[in-house]
């Protein structure tokens, strides 16, 4: 399966959220490459996650990891979050804002200039 296969057999709401989600990340990142990991779309950069992205019944879901959720804290005040998932809801505009910080945070974790979350 392909992230476009992924999207195209996504309802349309769930699909307008995930290619959405997607638009943001190209264009912070033009080299980005997209695979399919645990059965989801998966963004990789410098051989390594980025973020996944998926779809559920009500939502579609960020999976940042963990230490992002913790780094991002405040930020997600509005939002169904899980330990290292970020909950978006299908009837409510992408954050442009969010996605670009969760892209900047994991940046920086793969880069190794930030430090781990104490």
């Amino acid at each position: 399966m392909t992230v476009d296969a992924y999207i195209a057999a996504s309802e349309s709401q769930h699909a307008a959220v995930l290619s959405e989600i997607r638009s943001i990340v190209h264009r912070c990142l033009p080299n980005v490459e997209e695979t399919i990991s645990y059965g989801m779309p998966t963004f990789r950069i410098n051989n390594a996650v980025l973020f996944h992205i998926g779809r559920a019944r009500h939502c579609c879901s960020i999976y940042p990891g963990a230490r992002v959720v913790q780094e991002l804290g405040p930020e997600l005040d509005g939002f169904s979050v899980r330990k290292a998932t970020i909950h978006v809801p299908i009837d409510t505009a992408v954050s442009n804002k969010l996605v670009e910080r969760i892209i900047n945070i994991r940046m920086q974790h793969i880069s190794g200039d930030l430090k781990p979350a104490q």
